[in-house]
């Protein structure tokens, strides 16, 4: 039974939920996003590791192989420093192995010996599948022109302008070149089957979890290292690339291994034009097929064997000794080779295995679902229980972040989510306080001058014992009132009849409290007691028998207490009745109080005017409840006012020993 006693302000919660949500989800996605971004980076790098101790890392291509130049290569060897021609030998062996593609992510930038330089020259012309890098300097979108590409690539023999797509002028979210940072020697780009640029972008924290496919170079799309290997591969001109900024680069109409058909690739990016990195595991125990080029060379004169591991393969050939310094952070581990990071993008392309991010509309979705639900719970819920529920909710979407990344390699916000939540939760919670407290101290208010303490904790502590609304209740309705009062107040100044009368009330209303009586007023010398509003016992009737010869006991006592005190002795009389009623707060919002309306109290009204001093009084109805526990005379009926029907009462002379162990019935003695 849901307790009415307040209605909750839902319009008003709401409205000012929705106001305080839209709020911040302005101000800390537009003002602090990159606080907000730093901690949802935080929570990925999470779900990576936690995916990774579950060992359920992405799907590992067996068409991608990494060679590197090794600490292991230098030992093998017997030297401390690798000549060119010993680079050129290992390019030679790879690529007379059968590789598809070989990835150099090694500048040989600088002339050295012309005969080493010149070998290692000859061994890119002869493989003639050689990709390798360039590095730009990148400048903010805006503040820079776009160099002239054009001229960059007839100085260099780049790839001519009409080999790339072309980025439209009003695209400026694109990394832009602003110069060239660094190439390779003359000989070896113009052998090159193509060039990358290698430039990567850590976050904030210094972890590398994006790459971008493709920067602005002079108005046009260059490709990274990792996507020019790819198109190299899979035969396909970089000039078709379809890229749509902040959606994806497709590659139209191709067939990747194990592909029985045809078919678009597509490759998710962001508005950068990066992709989020997939990483297989960290750089040791990720790719089982990493080789040193000091077994290459070791190998180099068992070219069947050397045939099974890279024949039609992408192979990336780097540099990752101590000596190398391209060091750089993964979720996974804080120091790895920056090689390593194009494996797992091609993996992820090759596999199709990418991490999707929510877009701004799922997340906003996500959003309001959460606030709703915490608008739900707090309207629908006690406070402690909304709090537990609020910290279970937590914890199931961050459980379902975590089973999304893990089963799907989909990416759902954390941070984002929770931290304005939290906020409304806050602001929710403090709403639903505000309005318990004052809940409660209505019903403080209310009864605490009805009601028994006892009682009145009860329905503090769970107001649903309550009704209070409104409502018909069967109860038994027990009036007192002083005989010849009149007599007394000539007799006594003012301020000595009030405190008479508050020590006569107080006592009463002690006995009352005693039985669970509701005491509904006071009424110059007249006391109301109700049983069964606003809470019942299934001994209402009993209870309020006990009260009543139980108050006559008192009264004895407390008379000749002021009979000392020279004052005379207080005589009441009592009429008890039994009916329907009905019960509720009643009055305005300014001044209200819980009281029972009905022809119930109007007869038990008339039955205590009907009694005599030291007199209890009851009617036919309440006389049927208890007329196995008392011993009574039926008195003839009177009318209370001309045109009402008569009422039948009966005089109550003593209670029967069927409700007390004394053996003997308990009776009352006039005076």
């Amino acid at each position: 039974m849901k307790s009415t006693f307040q209605k909750y302000p839902v319009k008003k919660l709401v409205a000012f939920t929705v106001l305080l949500s839209l709020s911040l989800y302005a101000v800390l996605g537009f003002l602090f996003p990159g606080v907000l971004g730093m901690w949802e980076h935080k929570t990925l790098d999470l779900r990576f590791q936690f995916r990774h101790w579950l060992g359920k890392g992405a799907d590992i291509s067996s068409h991608i192989v990494q060679v590197n130049v090794d600490e292991h290569a230098y030992k093998q060897t017997g030297v401390s420093f690798w000549k060119r021609s010993d680079y050129a030998e290992v390019l030679e062996i790879v690529s007379a192995a059968g590789a598809g593609i070989i990835g150099s992510d090694i500048y040989f930038s600088g002339i050295t010996d012309s005969l080493e330089d010149e070998q290692l020259i000859e061994s890119f012309r002869e493989a003639g599948n050689i990709v390798t890098p360039i590095l730009f300097r990148i400048g903010e979108s805006e503040g820079y022109s776009r160099f002239d590409y054009e001229q960059l690539s007839l100085e260099f023999s780049l790839p001519p302008t009409d080999s790339l797509p072309i980025i439209s002028d009003d695209n400026d979210n694109f990394y832009r070149a602003v110069d060239l940072a660094a190439i390779a020697l003359p000989g070896i780009w113009k052998n090159a089957a193509g060039i990358g640029f290698v430039n990567m972008f850590s976050d904030p924290d210094g972890i590398i979890r994006k790459y971008p496919l493709i920067i602005d170079v002079g108005g046009r799309a260059f490709p990274s290292f990792p996507l020019r290997t790819l198109c190299i591969y899979l035969n396909y001109p970089a000039s078709e690339l379809v890229i749509e900024p902040g959606k994806s680069i497709t590659l139209k109409n191709v067939i990747l291994p194990g592909w029985k058909h045809r078919s678009d690739l597509i490759i998710p990016i962001d508005a950068k034009g990066s992709m989020i990195i997939n990483y297989v595991g960290t750089w040791e125990d990720g790719f089982e097929a990493i080789y040193s080029a000091g077994d290459i060379v070791l190998y180099q004169n068992e070219p069947e064997l050397l045939s099974s591991e890279f024949a039609d393969k992408i192979v990336i050939f780097a540099e990752v000794s101590n000596r190398s310094g391209d060091l750089g952070a993964t979720p996974l581990e804080s120091n790895s080779p920056k090689s390593a990071i194009y494996p797992n993008i091609l993996n992820s392309i090759l596999l199709q295995e990418f991490l999707i991010e929510a877009d701004w509309l799922l997340k906003l979705l996500i959003f309001i679902a959460f606030i709703a639900i915490i608008i739900w719970l707090c309207i629908s819920v006690e406070l402690t229980l909304f709090a537990i529920l609020y910290v279970i909710l937590n914890i199931i979407y961050v459980g379902l972040t975590f089973l999304y990344f893990v089963q799907a390699g989909f990416i759902l916000p954390v941070v984002s989510i929770l931290v304005p939540s939290a906020a409304v939760f806050l602001y929710n919670a403090v709403f639903k306080f505000h309005y318990q407290e004052r809940h409660r101290l209505m019903l403080e208010y209310s009864f605490k001058c009805y009601l028994p303490p006892a009682l009145l904790r009860k329905i503090e502590e769970n107001p649903d014992f309550l009704t209070l609304g409104g409502e018909k209740r069967d109860v038994v309705i027990f009036f007192s009132d002083i005989r010849k009062f009149a007599r007394i107040a000539e007799k006594l100044p003012p301020k000595e009849l009030v405190s008479l009368l508050n020590r006569y009330f107080s006592l009463m209303v002690e006995v009352a409290f005693k039985y669970d009586g509701t005491v509904d007023k006071f009424t110059g010398d007249e006391m109301m007691v109700v049983f069964g509003a606003p809470y019942s016992h299934q001994d209402d009737h009993l209870r309020a028998l006990k009260m009543a010869f139980e108050m006559f006991d008192k009264l004895k006592d407390f008379n000749e207490e002021i009979v000392k005190e020279g004052h005379s002795p207080i005589k009441i009389g009592v009429g008890i009745n039994y009916g329907k009623v009905i019960a509720g707060n009643i009055g305005s919002e300014r001044k209200m109080d819980y009281s029972v309306i009905g022809d119930v109290i109007n007869k038990a009204a008339r039955i205590v005017t009907n009694a005599r001093e030291d007199e209890i009084k009851i009617s036919g109805s309440f006389y049927e409840l208890v007329k196995d526990y008392v011993i009574v005379e039926k008195m003839e009926p009177f009318v209370g006012k001309p045109g009402e029907a008569p009422v039948q009462t009966y005089l109550l002379k003593a209670m029967k020993n069927n409700i007390e162990d004394s053996g003997t019935a308990i009776s009352y003695k006039p005076g």
